[in-house]
């Protein structure tokens, strides 16, 4: 006979199984599409894990793919701001648009042959933050301004295409993914057919469908939406690393359970880049979901900073790189910039805080470059140094910073300071 120990741990282990096969079902759905068991077979093991889990609730888990939707709707949405912030990005109209673009990497890289892009569908749908904390999902927000968004944590852990914990290994101890919450084009007409038909309100399009079904208070009526998930980049990244490429980064998303899009794709130079455009163009009538143009991106955008880098270092530029970190040793600061960039810089022309870079930017005769956080542009802004967002203009220059973009500021700011100017690039809102 069976002790009770014995039928607790057995118990223990069956939900482990359920939702280990669970997840992996999910997976093979939603990011690989490609399902190797019939809806009703994944139906009945979700109905397994939750008869158990009803029985025996000291076996509930936050992460547990029963625990999608929150029993209660929330008072109202609480506000988050981005310790990276979501930047905007630039847009091209023309072929000439192409090709000045193409320029300016070629000038950043000093690069004569071709140079590889990313190229992705820009979809239409509300953009969002994830963050991962040990691989558990513990914050979702919407883009918001950019600096602040919406706390929509509740909402997005109902769409099942957010894996509520990464898959595999080797994940970092903290990972902020950034990606698109869209609404098929199918599941649009559905939804609005069986809207109409009942005598409710129906929706313009999929793009407002998606964000008004993302920013309801009661995520049981977020759940109740055919809503779908995208990534196209990260974030915060803490205690771990990341490729240096694009592409390969969201290849690595994809090995943790996060679907970026299937027409995501490399292309060389500016023959590349108006083939792809070309072909989503042809395409975009039958595509699933709606976009609204493609986004281009410098596949190593890593390469022209870390040269950009070692041409300044090799200069009589002085350079103090600036955190705004306290809690980070300037020894752990310059291990990180070897680390992301490989270059080499002394711990002693690292300042820890804002303040004390607000200091040094006093002497009129000290240029220099600043590669810092969140904070610095108000202290510097406080003590009267000049910020700007125009890298041509002489002083102080503050410029926004998220990771798909940051090398490229740093190759800016390294050369715009070798041509004389002070350069301030930090992830503060500019």
């Amino acid at each position: 006979m069976a002790t009770v120990t014995e039928t607790a741990r057995k118990l223990a282990e069956r939900v482990r199984q359920l939702r280990t096969e669970i997840e992996h079902h999910n997976y093979r759905y939603f990011v690989l599409d490609d399902p190797e068991i019939p809806d009703a077979a994944y139906d009945q093991l979700l109905r397994e894990l939750r008869e158990i889990e009803r029985k025996h609730p000291e076996l509930v888990t936050p992460d547990s793919p029963t625990q999608r939707v929150g029993a209660e709707p929330l008072g109202h949405f609480g506000e988050v701001r981005h310790q990276v912030p979501m930047l905007s990005l630039d847009n091209a109209f023309a072929s000439a648009d192409i090709e000045s673009f193409d320029r300016r990497i070629h000038e950043r890289l000093g690069q004569q042959q071709d140079i590889d892009y990313a190229c992705e569908p820009k979809l239409d749908g509300l953009a969002v933050s994830i963050v991962y904390r040990g691989g558990a999902l513990v914050q979702a927000a919407t883009r918001g301004d950019g600096a602040t968004g919406e706390d929509v944590t509740h909402n997005v852990r109902t769409i099942k295409s957010v894996p509520l914990r990464l898959q595999g290994k080797g994940w970092p101890g903290v990972l902020e993914v950034r990606g698109e919450v869209v609404m098929p084009v199918a599941g649009f007409n559905e939804m609005n057919r069986r809207a109409e038909k009942q005598g409710e309100k129906v929706f313009v399009n999929p793009r407002n469908a998606a964000a008004g079904s993302l920013r309801q208070l009661d995520p049981r009526i977020t759940a109740s939406r055919p809503l779908e998930l995208f990534c196209y980049g990260v974030g915060l990244l803490e205690s771990g690393t990341l490729p240096d490429c694009h592409s390969e980064i969201l290849a690595q998303l994809k090995d943790w359970g996060l679907r970026p899009s299937p027409d995501a794709a490399v292309k060389r130079g500016v023959s590349g880049l108006l083939d792809y455009y070309r072909q989503m163009e042809k395409r975009r009538p039958d595509l699933p979901f709606q976009i609204d143009g493609v986004v281009y991106k410098d596949r190593h955008p890593i390469e022209g900073a870390a040269d950009a880098l070692r041409r300044l270092l090799a200069s009589n530029v002085r350079v103090t790189i600036v955190t705004n970190n306290s809690t980070r040793s300037a020894t752990d600061t310059a291990e990180n910039v070897r680390r992301v960039v490989g270059v080499s810089v002394d711990p002693d022309s690292i300042v820890t805080s804002s303040q004390a870079a607000a200091s040094l930017l006093g002497a009129d005769d000290w240029p220099a470059l600043l590669v810092g956080e969140a904070g610095i542009r108000a202290a510097l802004t406080d003590s009267g140094i000049p910020v700007t967002t125009d890298p041509s203009a002489a002083g102080s220059v503050v410029v926004g910073m998220d990771r798909s973009i940051a090398y490229e500021i740093i190759a800016d700011a390294a050369e715009a300071v070798r041509n004389g100017a002070r350069f301030i690039a930090t992830n503060a809102d500019p």
